[in-house]
């Protein structure tokens, strides 16, 4: 009886990670050969692993502009408020007049990219949106 009890309480707190209903249609990226080449498509190259993996549950409030960043990529990151993440942080190996500072990071709830952006560390950093800067395509 305890075993199936602790089966059940185990259910219902997988079923209940990542609950947001997407207003966008999902990105699915399993691994990250996946998440890279999903960069990829955006017009972005990165190193082969990742700089950093890391757990976090997000919050969204007072975060206006950082969220207009995901609406501008595309990515449904406000449907995830609350919720627990896991942030994939990739070096991005082609910005246009950067090299070795910038990085791109991912949120995924499970398999899925819910946001993301480009940042460049140290002197004149910034954030921007996922998307390749449009000047350079």
């Amino acid at each position: 009886m305890k075993r199936c009890l602790a089966g059940l309480c185990l259910l219902l707190m997988l079923l209940s990670a990542c609950t947001a209903r997407p207003s966008q249609t999902p990105v699915t990226a399993k691994d990250d050969a996946a998440r890279r080449a999903w960069l990829e498509q955006q017009g972005w190259q990165t190193e082969e692993q990742p700089v950093r993996t890391l757990t976090v549950q997000l919050s969204l409030a007072g975060q206006e502009d950082y969220l207009a960043l995901q609406q501008e990529a595309g990515l449904p990151l406000a449907d995830y408020d609350g919720q627990t993440v896991t942030r994939c942080t990739y070096t991005v190996t082609n910005y246009p007049g950067r090299t070795g500072d910038v990085q791109a990071n991912l949120y995924l709830c499970g398999d899925v990219i819910v946001g993301g952006d480009i940042m460049a560390l140290g002197e004149n950093g910034f954030q921007a949106s996922l998307l390749y800067p449009a000047e350079n395509t």
